[in-house]
């Protein structure tokens, strides 16, 4: 059986994603911290704490979405909580 995971698309960011898996998860954040190192040091800062203004920048939300994404995916596999039987429905 194979597995994948979705993440979502620009316009579902929102300051404080991630916040708790990042506090919580040392796979979380591994990957934010990896991403931070990349883009700079106020990508955290700017992922944590930025206004939905500069979420909204592509160049910004495009890379948080992702890594979030990741994050999440990273700490819910490391502790092996995900229910593969579970499906999201809009």
């Amino acid at each position: 059986m194979s597995h994948f995971f979705l993440f979502p698309g620009q316009g579902s960011q929102r300051p404080d994603m991630a916040s708790d898996f990042y506090e919580h998860s040392a796979p979380a954040r591994d990957i934010l911290e990896c991403t931070a190192s990349l883009q700079g040091a106020d990508f955290l800062d700017t992922l944590f704490r930025g206004g939905q203004d500069t979420l909204s920048d592509t160049r910004i939300a495009q890379v948080a979405l992702l890594s979030a994404g990741v994050a999440i995916a990273s700490a819910w596999t490391a502790r092996r909580t995900l229910n593969w039987r579970a499906r999201w429905t809009p």
